[in-house]
């Protein structure tokens, strides 16, 4: 028994989901604004390399803190 399934939709909504992403990406890469990630613990995942310029941090030295480790107390 042999069974043929046609996989075009498939493949060409997944290649839509990489074009996509990879759209994001450069998007978020190169935007003129800083832009951070963090988690539900307030934990820094992810920054932009803006961001990364504004605060004078790398992003291996932001994913050590949390968010709220960045602003004033008060």
């Amino acid at each position: 028994v042999v069974v043929l399934r046609d996989a075009t939709p498939r493949l060409a909504a997944a290649a839509a989901g990489r074009e996509g992403l990879a759209r994001f990406i450069a998007l978020y890469e190169q935007a003129p604004v800083g832009v951070v990630l963090h988690g539900g613990d307030g934990r820094i995942l992810e920054a932009n390399p803006c961001f990364q310029r504004l605060v004078g941090r790398s992003l291996d030295e932001l994913r050590a803190l949390r968010a709220a480790d960045l602003s004033p107390p008060e």
